[in-house]
């Protein structure tokens, strides 16, 4: 039975993750809706604000812009950091944030698509916990 259960389990997880992401697919606006997993820490709190209200620009010529309504003095050195990068492709289902120079190491942003949501993990490489809850404008 428990066998079975974890078959199961592994068809079930592979078809919720199991789409690639394109380049079409990701260019344009995504707002975050909602920050599903982030850090505990209080230190995180002024960043976690500006990720609450956040938009990601993946513009069609590669370059990449986050925005926000809640700005801070952390969430400005990410801003900073990532607002003069390019975007590619990665592994499957992973965009990288960076430039040639650094090999787009900046951000990595893991896409996570179910039938009706799709989330973006930046802490998955970082082993930092963050998931966001997005959607395309």
């Amino acid at each position: 039975m428990k066998k079975i259960t974890l078959i199961l389990t592994l068809i079930f997880s592979v078809n919720l993750f199991s789409q690639e992401i394109t380049q079409e697919k990701i260019e344009g606006k995504w707002k975050v809706l909602k920050i599903v997993k982030a850090p505990e820490s209080p230190h995180f709190m002024p960043l976690l604000e500006g990720f609450k209200e956040a938009t990601f620009l993946f513009n069609k010529d590669g370059n990449f812009k986050i925005e926000t309504k809640k700005e801070s003095p952390l969430f400005s050195m990410i801003t900073k950091e990532t607002n003069q990068s390019k975007w590619i492709l990665g592994k499957p289902n992973q965009i990288k944030i960076g430039s040639e120079s650094d090999k787009f190491t900046i951000m990595w942003i893991e896409v996570k698509e179910t039938k009706e949501e799709i989330f973006f993990d930046l802490g998955e490489e970082a082993q930092l916990p963050l998931i966001l809850k997005v959607k395309k404008e």
